[in-house]
């Protein structure tokens, strides 16, 4: 493995790192009722999310392939799930031993992907871009995605509240977050420029449509988790989201970039086991998180019938 692609791989993990943390903010903003400061810190977590994640997240494409680089995202979940418990306390949220074995598999099912991935990261000119765009798999795979975020839409307008909404506000943020391609071709064509310093590739439209579509994916996608975390857990939400984008980021780099071409059979099944681990573990996290969302009045029923059942025997004694 070359040595950039443990840079690719450090930056990755920098991002997710980042990426807890504007989830987080977001979520206090939203629902810790620190008036005062929401303005700051909604504006801090839309900076992380926006500006320094998406710029940290790019540079790892630049030095990796995105098979690998991708499955490292997961780690927001394994950050989000050990932090959430302390930093978003007034939610409740809980870590248990469960949540541990899952965010093992997690980090284990990422570690193996970087291993069984491709060795070295393909350089990609507009030519090859174009190419690989233009291929039927990359078709159907562009055509199936619009019909899922369409799908994905419909439900959260119909739907008011329950996991099902939940599973489609965070799905559909995941999906347009996970279209990595886009800045994998941006940031590889900006590199081969820098480096050659031949800048004939940016006299066409093809990066600026590049660059358009990763950052319109990104604020769309930011919008939908936004909406999500006003309404469920973090643990739950992060889990589904990140679930979502990372399985279309592995999808895209193999799909679309054709980046697992070069290697065996058994790599190819042995990555993709590995990324069935990934998300194995954050099934796993979804399960067992209980009370997912945060306007749930049931248990405020609940607690008021008891309260009524307690006041009618002690009258009933009393009599």
């Amino acid at each position: 493995m070359e040595r950039l692609i443990y840079l690719g791989v450090f930056l990755e993990v920098l991002a997710a790192l980042l990426g807890t943390v504007s989830k987080q903010l977001i979520a206090c903003t939203e629902n810790g009722g620190w008036s005062a400061s929401k303005g700051c810190l909604l504006g801090c977590g839309f900076f992380l999310s926006f500006v320094v994640g998406p710029v940290v997240d790019a540079m790892a494409y630049a030095f990796a392939p995105q098979t690998i680089v991708s499955p490292f995202a997961s780690l927001d979940v394994l950050f989000n799930a050990i932090s959430a418990p302390c930093t978003l306390g007034f939610q409740k949220e809980h870590f248990t031993g469960m949540h541990l074995v899952a965010t093992l598999l997690v980090t284990g099912g990422a570690a193996a992907s970087a291993f069984f991935g491709p060795a070295h990261s393909t350089v990609l000119t507009s030519e090859l871009i174009e190419r690989e765009f233009s291929q039927p798999r990359a078709l159907m795979y562009f055509a199936l995605e619009v019909f899922m975020v369409g799908a994905a839409i419909l439900v959260v307008r119909r739907e008011e509240g329950g996991r099902l909404q939940g599973i489609a506000l965070g799905g559909v943020a995941g999906l347009l977050m996970g279209n990595a391609f886009l800045v994998k071709g941006f940031v590889s064509l900006l590199r081969t420029a820098i480096v050659t310093g031949i800048w004939d590739a940016f006299g066409g439209l093809l990066p600026y449509l590049l660059l358009v579509g990763a950052l319109g994916g990104s604020a769309l996608g930011a919008y939908f988790m936004q909406r999500g975390l006003r309404k469920f857990k973090g643990i739950y939400m992060v889990t589904i989201l990140d679930g979502i984008k990372i399985t279309c980021a592995c999808l895209s780099g193999d799909i679309i970039l054709n980046e697992m071409s070069r290697r065996s059979w058994q790599q190819w099944f042995a990555y993709w086991a590995s990324i069935g681990v990934v998300l194995a573990g954050i099934v796993l996290i979804n399960i067992v998180s209980k009370d997912v969302d945060l306007h749930d009045k049931s248990h405020e029923v609940l607690n008021g019938d008891e309260e009524h059942v307690q006041l009618y025997a002690l009258s009933s004694q009393s009599a």
